[in-house]
């Protein structure tokens, strides 16, 4: 059986620490993850966990979402986003983010907010 929302592509989790320099310097120099790319100025930092798996930091006045969540790469946010919403799952609606992104958000039962992302333009992880 095919997956209803297509192929998911890579997986990020993504956290918004109150001491996101903390958490930086934690990552990058005491665990030595891979830096992937660094967001507008110093307000994101994504590492490599493993293939297609990345950790995620957000300043929390950038994060649209606090706390924790998953981001899912998804070929079509708006195929994803009718999948959701014929199986009775509430979102918000698809937004353009200001990096590109076409995305929208949703809360599992346990309360995590999952993001399912398209990026625009470049192929990026």
């Amino acid at each position: 059986m095919d997956h209803p929302l297509g192929a998911v592509g890579p997986v990020r989790i993504v956290l918004t620490p109150d001491d996101f320099d903390a958490r930086r310097a934690f990552y990058r120099d005491v665990i030595g993850l891979e830096v992937v790319e660094e967001f507008d100025g110093d307000e994101g930092i994504l590492f490599r966990l493993a293939a297609d798996t990345y950790l995620e930091l957000l300043r929390p006045a950038t994060a649209t979402v606090a706390g924790l969540r998953f981001a899912l790469h998804v070929a079509d946010a708006d195929a994803a986003h009718a999948t959701v919403a014929a199986a009775g799952a509430a979102s918000g609606p698809v937004e353009v983010m200001p990096w590109g992104h076409r995305s929208f958000t949703l809360t599992d039962p346990g309360g995590v907010h999952l993001t399912l992302f398209e990026p625009v333009g470049d192929d990026e992880p």
